[in-house]
C-alpha cells in the first residue's frame, strides 16, 4: 500500500470513529470538522473536487463561536474553491 493510499485509509477510518461515537451520543462536533477539512484538503490536493465538495458540505458551524469557528470558515472556503475547480474541469 502505497504512503497516499494509507493516508486516505487513515481519514476513512477516523470519520468512521467519529459518526459511530456521534450515534453513541459523545459530542464530536469539534474533531468531525477537523477530519473534515484535513481530509477535504488531502482530497482536493489530488484534484477530487467534487469529492472534496462532497466531504466538505458535512461540516457543521460551531454552536458557540470559539477557535471551532475558525476550522469552519477555513472548511467553507476550501469548499468554494472546490466549486469554482469543479466548474472549471
Amino acid at each position: 500500500m502505497d504512503y497516499a493510499m494509507a493516508q486516505e485509509d487513515a481519514f476513512i477510518k477516523s470519520y468512521g470513529l467519529l459518526r459511530t461515537s456521534a450515534r453513541a451520543g459523545c459530542d464530536v462536533s469539534v474533531e468531525w470538522n477537523k477530519v473534515l477539512l484535513n481530509y477535504g484538503l488531502f482530497i482536493a490536493n489530488q484534484d477530487r473536487f467534487s469529492q472534496a465538495c462532497c466531504i466538505l458540505q458535512q461540516m457543521t458551524p460551531p454552536e458557540e463561536p470559539d477557535t471551532s469557528q475558525q476550522t469552519f470558515d477555513d472548511g467553507q472556503r476550501l469548499l468554494r474553491y472546490c466549486e469554482q475547480r469543479k466548474r472549471v474541469a
